[in-house]
């Protein structure tokens, strides 16, 4: 499945929540328009650590493996709205500023302890803004609705998710279908004492 195709089966089932990508679907090209901004070095370099920290690399590839900062970059250059595109950018500078004022270096120079608790605190804070200010919608059973002014947070939880399972290398080593999982496999060769092989 390409890339495109499952992002439009995300939208239909209401698990893409931020406009960018929904804008990046319906176009017809299937390109990103022209880059209409520009992220500094040390925005970039902020991206690729919390891409890592949110889908870090184990016994598979993490974010940065799969290319996800280049897809962020990417969404936020062409596709967001002005509106996410600063909430965005805001989160960013708040993470480098409370790298600053609590740990006397920059986010990316930070340790990954570091790094996570800022990023958790993130999080908390996302959870109340929702709690205190959740997206409108017409009923309870509805889809979730487009919301711009979602938190930093979830905006980067969503690109770093949708960046990694729509990526070619996900695929190929996450998301590979077994029709029958450890399926039974019935032929073994045995050996006898005389050192003869029989095949079952």
């Amino acid at each position: 499945m390409q890339r495109r195709d499952f992002l439009q089966i995300s939208l239909m089932l209401g698990g893409i929540s931020a406009s960018g990508l929904a804008r990046a679907l319906v176009s017809t090209e299937g390109e990103a328009p022209p880059a209409q901004r520009m992220l500094a070095s040390g925005q970039q370099a902020q991206i690729a650590v919390l891409a890592e920290l949110v889908i870090p690399r184990t016994d598979t590839p993490g974010a940065v493996d799969a290319g996800v900062p280049a897809f962020i970059e990417q969404i936020l250059s062409g596709w967001y709205t002005d509106t996410e595109y600063r909430i965005f950018i805001e989160g960013l500078a708040t993470l480098e500023r409370e790298a600053q004022q609590r740990f006397g270096q920059s986010f990316v120079a930070c340790n990954e302890a570091q790094q996570s608790l800022l990023l958790a605190e993130q999080e908390v804070h996302a959870n109340d803004q929702l709690r205190l200010h959740p997206p409108q919608s017409g009923s309870p059973a509805d889809k979730p609705v487009i919301d711009e002014e979602a938190p930093f947070f979830n905006k980067l939880k969503e690109l770093v998710v949708v960046g990694y399972y729509t990526s070619e290398l996900a695929a190929q080593s996450e998301m590979i279908y077994l029709p029958v999982p450890n399926a039974y496999r019935g032929e073994a060769t045995l050996v006898d004492s005389d050192g003869k092989q029989y095949i079952w």
